[in-house]
């Protein structure tokens, strides 16, 4: 089964049982960015694969906060060795990630739909 963290907010993170694929929903801004970077550490926290493919797809908004967070997973799993494609972005978004130079996150960006 799989593992789902959600708070009040709307925020939802959820790994499938095969570890290998991270589900964020909701919108991310400076109201829920702590909460994600939380739910975040804890998924990290657990052993993993070495590659993680994390679908954002039902990301509905996302301000620096948001994109902060989701950077620092990126940071934390390369540190570790792991790498991290993020899949699903959408195009507003997607341009927000370029604006800010989040490198990490922008080279963890996958064309895949």
């Amino acid at each position: 089964m799989a593992e789902t963290r959600a708070d009040t907010e709307g925020i939802a993170v959820r790994l499938e049982p095969d570890g290998r694929r991270l589900v964020v929903a909701g919108e991310l801004d400076l109201a829920t960015g702590a909460v994600l970077a939380a739910a975040l550490t804890d998924v990290v926290d657990r052993p993993l694969p070495c590659e993680l493919l994390m679908d954002v797809s039902a990301v509905t908004f996302a301000d620096v906060a948001g994109l902060r967070a989701l950077a620092r997973v990126v940071r934390l799993l390369a540190a570790d060795g792991c790498s991290v494609h993020v899949v699903g972005m959408r195009a507003a978004i997607r341009r927000a990630v370029d604006l800010v130079a989040f490198d990490d996150l922008s080279e963890a960006l996958d064309d895949w739909p």
